[in-house]
Parts: structure tokens; C-alpha cells; sequence
């Protein structure tokens, strides 16, 4: 029988990310299993969740270093046992790690490996040759905000502060006012998930494009390796390390892989035991257009608004961008049984035209329209 990888996935729900899957020799088992494993891990000098500090809710970070220290951790003790050469090079400089892919998901485990599991050769391999700027949309950060900030990643200068949300019937009729300040500080402690270290709200929205270059920003300067495909991986050395090959270079071998790299990964379907279901088309689409500011009413900059329609909902919000730009956004949600071809190939003009027929069709207000109307790029 073939042997596969074994793998324990962890989903990262503070970023706007696919899952994320650890790969290597010491990191059988569910998360569940870890987490259990957790209360008698310090006794063994292992990494265990993180304590939460003056009442902050570090749980979910705590998670993804847990998942991906202690696999690390039990990897760096057997080697101490290891009569190897590879092994006895490999133990000054702790385990090996590379994260196939330089999205949000893969950055945010190459720093929480780095600053919460304490490990330092951590490499990202990235396909393309850059982090390209203008790719995806943008992104609504809560909790997810202040984790980034305990991650030492600065969103300052970028990010749009969020202040409220508000949903409508497209006929005006308010449906839900949310006061995000104010609901913090009602809550506290149960909100501090959601405050920085300054004690300020967290809550924000920026772009994809500026998110990346923020976390990146806050990696040491070699750490991603951009132009790097994934080609192969498998286990090595009776499964004591796992071999990657990135485009033309020569393998590379690992301690450990995350892979990160999106819907179609290789790497998960190679470290899986379970066979990778094909994506389906569930029959709802979501339609996104970006425009610079200056589409939506004075004074909503720091509010997400949502118009609920018949047969489609549309959300309007101001995004912040690379170099203190402002973005705005437009999501329509509606039901379409006819599968849409790539979103690389629409024609913008085609895209912004039948958009806008939809929603006029629908009865959505003005606000929605107007956004509609200045949208450059549809995905």
C-alpha cells in the first residue's frame, strides 16, 4: 500500500483564507487530539495554548500555534535521538518549514510559527513572480485585526476604520444598526477579542492587495520566495522529512509543510488521505466590483451598509488601500443555475452593464447603483 502523508488541517477563521493543512511525520492526528494534548504538554516542554494576557482572547491564535509548534516540538525531540547526519545539521537550526503559498493564510501561519511557535527557518513559496497588487477585493477584519496586531503586523496607514454596519430592505425599512464602539465597550470583557493593544477597536476594512503587503512587511526580508510553483511533494527518509520541488530548482527538504495554496492545492490533495472533493457549483453567485471612492453618500466612509432585495442582496463598503488610498465595493449575491466561466476572461463593461440591470430589476437603491456605476474591475 502507498504510503501518504499525514495530516492535521487548521482553519485559520481570523483571516479571509482557504484551509490550511500541516503536513509531516509528527503531525498525525485531529486538532481535537492536539487541543487534548494541550493540558500536559508544558509538563513535556512542549508548546501549549497561550494564556490569555490582561483578559485578551488569544484562543484562536493559541490554536494555530499549538497546531503547528507541537508537531514542531515533537519533531525537534526525536531528533535529539537521531544518529543521523541530516539530523544532527538540522538540530541547531530547529525544524525546517516551508508554507506553499503567499496569501493571507500562508503568511499569517508563517508569522504565528515564527513569533508564537518560536521557530526561525520558516521559508514562503509563492507561484507568481509578485504579490501582485490589484488582485481580490477587500477584506472586513474583526478579531481578526488584533490578532494580525499581536502578530506584529502594522495595518496603520492602510486599513479603513469600521464603525457600524447597517442592513435595509430595499425599500428603506431598517432591519439591523450595529454601533460597533459602543457595543465594545457594552460587552467588555467579552469584546476584547476585537481591541488592539492601545485598547482602541480593531474592526476594520483594506484591501487584499494591502493586506498582503502589510503582512509581509512584517517577515524578515528573504523569508517568501516568489516565482516558486509547487511541482512535487512526498515523504522521505522512511517519513522522517518531507521533499518538495518548487518549478525547475532541485528538491527541497522539509521538517514540516503547510500548504496554502488555495482551492486547487496540490499540496493538500497529496497530503490527504481522504480523496479532495471537486469544488460545486451550488447555484448562488456573488458578483464583486471595485472603484475608488467616491460612489457612496458623504459621511458613510467608516459603515458597511446591506440592502436585502427581492432575490438579491447587495453590500456597499469603503476599503483602504496600498499607500493610503480609498477603495469602495460593491457584493451582489443572486441565484444563477448557469455555471459562470472565468472571471479573468469578463468583459468589465459587460460585467458593470448586466450588474446594473440586475439591481435596477431588483429595485436596489440608489447607493448601490452609484457604486455599481464606477466599478472598473468585476470578479
Amino acid at each position: 500500500m502507498a504510503q501518504s502523508l499525514s495530516a492535521v488541517s487548521i482553519a485559520p477563521s481570523w483571516v479571509s483564507a482557504p484551509l490550511a493543512s500541516l503536513a509531516g511525520p509528527s503531525a498525525a492526528g485531529a486538532r481535537a487530539k492536539l487541543v487534548a494534548q494541550s493540558a500536559r504538554s508544558s509538563a513535556q516542554g512542549l508548546p501549549s495554548l497561550l494564556p490569555a494576557r490582561e483578559g485578551r482572547n488569544r484562543h484562536r491564535l493559541g490554536l494555530v500555534a499549538l497546531s503547528l509548534g507541537l508537531a514542531a516540538a515533537r519533531l525537534q525531540k526525536r531528533k535529539r535521538y537521531s544518529r543521523s547526519s541530516r539530523a544532527a545539521t538540522r538540530l541547531n537550526a530547529g525544524p525546517r518549514v516551508a508554507v506553499i503559498g503567499a496569501g493571507p493564510a500562508g503568511l499569517a501561519a508563517a508569522l504565528a510559527l515564527r513569533k508564537e511557535a518560536g521557530l526561525q527557518d520558516v521559508t514562503v513559496f509563492e507561484r507568481s513572480a509578485e504579490l501582485r497588487p490589484g488582485i481580490g477585493g477587500g477584506v472586513q477584519l474583526h478579531s481578526g485585526a488584533a490578532l494580525l496586531d499581536e502578530l506584529g503586523v502594522d495595518l496603520a496607514g492602510r486599513k479603513n476604520p469600521l464603525k457600524g454596519i447597517r442592513s435595509r430592505a430595499i425599500d428603506g425599512s431598517p432591519l439591523l444598526e450595529l454601533d460597533l464602539p459602543a457595543l465594545a465597550e457594552k460587552f467588555r470583557p467579552f469584546t476584547n477579542s476585537i481591541m488592539l493593544k492601545d485598547g482602541s477597536l480593531a474592526s476594520c476594512t483594506i484591501m487584499r492587495d494591502a493586506l498582503l503587503q502589510a503582512m509581509a512587511e512584517a517577515l524578515p526580508e528573504g523569508t517568501i520566495r516568489l516565482g516558486c510553483p509547487l511541482k512535487d511533494i512526498r515523504l522521505v527518509q522512511d517519513g522522517n522529512a518531507v521533499e518538495c520541488q518548487f518549478g525547475d530548482s532541485a528538491p527541497e527538504q522539509f521538517d514540516l509543510v503547510v500548504a496554502a495554496d488555495g482551492i486547487g492545492s496540490l499540496a493538500r490533495q497529496t497530503v490527504t488521505e481522504e480523496e479532495v472533493a471537486a469544488p460545486a457549483y451550488t447555484g448562488l453567485r456573488i458578483q464583486y466590483g471595485v472603484r475608488e471612492a467616491g460612489g457612496r453618500p458623504a459621511g458613510s466612509e467608516q459603515e458597511a451598509h446591506q440592502w436585502f432585495g427581492d432575490g438579491t442582496y447587495a453590500l456597499t463598503a469603503s476599503y483602504g488601500g496600498i499607500g493610503g488610498k480609498r477603495f469602495e465595493m460593491l457584493a451582489v449575491v443572486f441565484r444563477d443555475e448557469s455555471p459562470a466561466a472565468e472571471n479573468a476572461n469578463w468583459n468589465p463593461v459587460e460585467v458593470r452593464e448586466s450588474c446594473l440591470d440586475r439591481l435596477r430589476k431588483s429595485g436596489h437603491v440608489q447607493e448601490v447603483l452609484d457604486v455599481a456605476e464606477g466599478c472598473s474591475r468585476f470578479f
